[in-house]
């Protein structure tokens, strides 16, 4: 609705915590509650699911494995609920982050560096139906190089996107 910006932030130990504000009081941010004690969130990105608000974050465990996944969760300003990760085959052993979520196309864009790829970190995406998130594919070169790509956005009508990479 364009009134809520959301955002992570170091609490000075090193983990990370999502917060908000509203566009009418930026001086006053909210944290969110979904990071758990311990967590680390990270790399916000709302988007409308199947007509509902969902945040979708990367969630690290400090002292479990430590691989970041992908979760999400619904959302309306700063109340949350049912933050769940997206688990298999979205989610794996290794690190999976920076998503994006193309509402047009209901497709997850994201990064991994367990997935079979190019480089470190690949481009993924992953369309969601109703039994779940597809089995997802290397979005291939010359998106994907030998370095890591990462943070990719899309826009389904201009088919036009942008992500970053260390190339």
């Amino acid at each position: 609705d364009g009134r809520w910006f959301y955002f992570s932030q170091d609490d000075g130990r090193g983990l990370f915590s999502i917060r908000a504000i509203v566009r009418d009081h930026p001086e006053r941010p909210t944290e969110l509650a979904i990071g758990g004690e311990g967590a680390s969130c990270t790399q916000p990105m709302v988007a409308k699911v199947n007509g509902v608000q969902t945040l979708f974050f990367v969630k690290t465990n400090t002292g479990a494995a430590s691989d970041m996944d992908i979760w999400s969760c619904t959302i309306d300003g700063v109340e949350t609920s049912d933050a769940k990760p997206l688990g298999s085959p979205v989610n794996t052993p290794g690190n999976e982050t920076c998503p994006f979520f193309d509402s047009t196309s209901n497709t997850l864009w994201f990064s991994s560096d367990f997935l079979p790829g190019f480089g470190n970190c690949d481009i993924f995406s992953s369309v969601l139906g109703p039994s779940g998130y597809s089995t997802p594919e290397n979005a291939g070169a010359p998106l994907n190089g030998s370095a890591n790509d990462l943070y990719p956005t899309f826009d389904a009508h201009t088919m036009s996107g942008w992500f970053t990479s260390n190339r």
